[in-house]
Formats: structure tokens, C-alpha cells, sequence
């Protein structure tokens, strides 16, 4: 971070770095559901220009600087309000959406912005599910996968993640626990709480073992 950007930082107020910390989210969003997806940003530290980010905003027709919206003035005037809800809309032009909004509140509990998110019912179907499909030109294989674990607990995340590891075949018998310890090492486990105990217990080792062996893949 250069000094300029630094010194920006500083002179943001607490509530501005909230929002911007959103900011992330709106590609993130867009990015997942394809172009027929407007994903915006609004501020209400500044209601005439609330838009403060927004992906594929060829969907309303407007960019960042735009004002608020009427349904959020709505909200914020109703003060009590939900904190999220979904709707159907229709643009200027008549298209129709399904809409999606989430209110943004400080510590305080007071609202400072809104994360909206437009979805085009106008789209053709075949442009819908190209943002669920893999690239026309690559195949299953050609494409990075990565592997998550989906758990419900953290117990659970532990036990699939050393079934992963354990039904590699190529991992010889007598460092199956150690080569464990280090995936899991690796992986971040070891960053939850409890987890070395827990590690201990799945494989039937002491903490000191699974502490050991995490000191020697450290060095």
C-alpha cells in the first residue's frame, strides 16, 4: 500500500470502510450468476449518489454515482424495517426482475447502506445457464476443481478430511499419521479450536505426537 492509498485509508470513517469492505462481494456475486446479474453497492451517507459499486449495470442502465432508489428510501424511512427481502421488479424499459436486498447496519445498529441484487427475467434460458456451465471450450478435466469440504461440524470437517488423506493409496502404512497430521496442517485445520485434540483422538495418538509432528513439517 503506497502512502497516498494509506493516507485515504486513515480518513475514512468507520462506516465508509464498512461498506467498502462489501465491495468484494458485488464481483464475487455477479461473477457467479453471469451478466444478466446487476449486483450494486449503495451508500446512504449520500443519498443523491448512493451507488457506490456496481457489476453489470447494463441491466438498469446506471453506473456508480447513481442516487438511491425509492424502495430504499422506503426502507430507511420505515426504520424498522427487515433486514433483507426479495422481490419482483420491472426496470424503466418494462423488463422484469427478481430482486434480492440485504440492509447493511453499522455496530450501532443504525442502516448506512444496502447490498442489491437484480436478476434479468428477460434473459434467454441459454444465457442463464452458460454462467452455471463449464467454458464451451474446455473440458471437466482442463478445468481447476478445487476440493472443499462441506462439514457440520468441526469434528466432521476433521473426520472427511483424514478419509481424504487416508484413501490416498500411495501413502505408505508406517507415516499414514504423520503424512495426516501435515495434510491437516496444511489444509489450516489446526488453526479451530480444540482441533489437535480432536486430530489426537481420530488417530488414535497422543497431542504430543500430533504436536511433534506438525514442529518437525514446520522445520
Amino acid at each position: 500500500m503506497d502512502m497516498k492509498t494509506a493516507q485515504h485509508t486513515d480518513e475514512l470513517t468507520e462506516d465508509e470502510l464498512l461498506i467498502a469492505s462489501w465491495e468484494p462481494a458485488v464481483d464475487a456475486i455477479a461473477a457467479l450468476f453471469g451478466s444478466s446479474c446487476e449486483v450494486v453497492l449503495h451508500s446512504f451517507n449520500n443519498l443523491q449518489s448512493s451507488v457506490t459499486k456496481i457489476a453489470n449495470g447494463h441491466v438498469t442502465g446506471r453506473q456508480a454515482g447513481a442516487p438511491v432508489t425509492d424502495f430504499a428510501l422506503q426502507k430507511l424511512n420505515a426504520k424498522c424495517g427487515l433486514k433483507w427481502s426479495t422481490y419482483f421488479t420491472r426496470t424503466k424499459d418494462g423488463q422484469m426482475m427478481k430482486s434480492a436486498s440485504t440492509t447493511i447496519c453499522n455496530r450501532r445498529g443504525q442502516p448506512i447502506g444496502m447490498l442489491c441484487i437484480n436478476c434479468s427475467l428477460n434473459a434467454p434460458i441459454a444465457s442463464l445457464l452458460e454462467a452455471f456451465s463449464l467454458p464451451a471450450t474446455t473440458t471437466e478435466s482442463q478445468v481447476p476443481i478445487h476440493s472443499e469440504t462441506f462439514a457440520t461440524s468441526v469434528e466432521d470437517l476433521i473426520s472427511q478430511v483424514i478419509s481424504q488423506v487416508n484413501s490416498d493409496p500411495h501413502l505408505a502404512s508406517n507415516l499414514r499419521n504423520k503424512e495426516i497430521i501435515c495434510q491437516l496442517y496444511d489444509r489450516g485445520i489446526f488453526e479451530l479450536k480444540e482441533s489437535p485434540t480432536l486430530v489426537a483422538q481420530k488417530l488414535g495418538v497422543s497431542k504430543h505426537t500430533v504436536y511433534l509432528h506438525i514442529r518437525n513439517h514446520k522445520q
